[in-house]
């Protein structure tokens, strides 16, 4: 009887661990919902380079040309591109940018142009 409880507890606890470490369906590269990008369209062009510059550039200064900061510079498309993993989740963490603020929008238009492919569109 005993080996039978043991082996019905282990099924289970095996099925919530199974369960729990399932990736969800909604892609995306994790951390947002998709309801967090329902209705943001978002272009590098038109919508996160002006945001790089104001935020990350020119208002904060910290990833110009030339900078040593971990970030690294976030001057063109290429920079940005290869550091959208780490941009994406200092913004969900809240630490950054380290001066000035970003509000929910700016950081939507951001994190959900990284989530549909971070085109150079």
């Amino acid at each position: 009887m005993t080996k039978i409880i043991l082996s019905l507890c282990f099924f289970v606890f095996s099925c919530f661990f199974i369960i729990s470490c399932s990736k969800s369906s909604s892609g995306g590269g994790g951390g947002t919902t998709p309801a967090f990008c329902d209705g943001v369209t978002s272009t590098y062009a038109a919508n996160v380079q002006p945001l790089i510059v104001s935020k990350c550039l020119l208002g904060s200064n910290c990833h110009s040309a030339g900078s040593v900061n971990a970030g690294g510079e976030l001057t063109d498309y290429n920079k940005v591109f290869n550091k959208r993993a780490t941009i994406k989740s200092t913004l969900n963490a809240g630490s950054m940018p380290q001066t000035g603020t970003i509000t929910l929008d700016e950081k939507k238009k951001i994190i959900c142009w990284i989530d549909a492919g971070a085109a150079n569109n």
